[in-house]
Parts: structure tokens; sequence; C-alpha cells
């Protein structure tokens, strides 16, 4: 019987583990920097187009992160992880520009 108990135990420590971990995940998780290219890429030419209040911008993140299959959660901790080092968001800003050059030379 006290067997039957631990393993009773050990099975719903292990998804609790499991679940704890995904969410963590979910809310700690950074874009990949070609998809956060991408999407600071649109971003910017949606807010340029449609405005950059909050609610335009709430509405326009919404979309972005329906697209890109992303969580505000990932949009939010990748803004963190380059807020960390200026040397990051100017890799990512030489980036952003090459992209819209080859965006500009495939029209």
């Amino acid at each position: 019987m006290a067997i039957l108990k631990n393993k009773y135990i050990i099975a719903l420590v292990l998804m609790a583990v499991a679940v704890f971990g995904y969410r963590y995940y979910a809310t700690h998780s950074k874009l990949t920097e070609e998809v956060f290219v991408s999407y600071y890429i649109d971003l910017t030419i949606a807010q340029d187009s449609l405005g950059s209040d909050s609610v335009t911008t709430k509405k326009i993140l919404t979309s972005l992160n329906s697209k890109y299959k992303t969580s505000e959660a990932q949009y939010k901790s990748t803004i963190a992880y380059y807020n960390e080092s200026s040397e990051r968001w100017d890799k990512f800003f030489t980036k952003v520009v090459d992209e819209v050059k080859r965006r500009q030379t495939k029209k």
C-alpha cells in the first residue's frame, strides 16, 4: 500500500513540475532573432501606417503574435533580453536594416 501511495505522489510531483516548467518556458522564452527581426519590421510598418497610440499598438501586437505564433510574454521577454546589452540592440538593428534592404530589392 505504501509503495502505491509513493507512486501516486511521484506521479503528482512529476505532473506539477511539467506544468510549471511549461508555464515558465512559455512566459520566459524569447523570440528567435530571425522571428524578432521580421516581427519588429512588421510592427514598425504597422505603427507608421495605423498609428502608435496604446490602443492601436495593442491591436497590432495581438495581430503579430497571431501571425508569428508568439505571445505577449515572449515579446516582453525578448525586449528584456535585448535591453540587457546595447551591443545586442546594435547587432539587431544592423540585421533589421539588412532585412529591409533585402525586402526592397526583392520587389
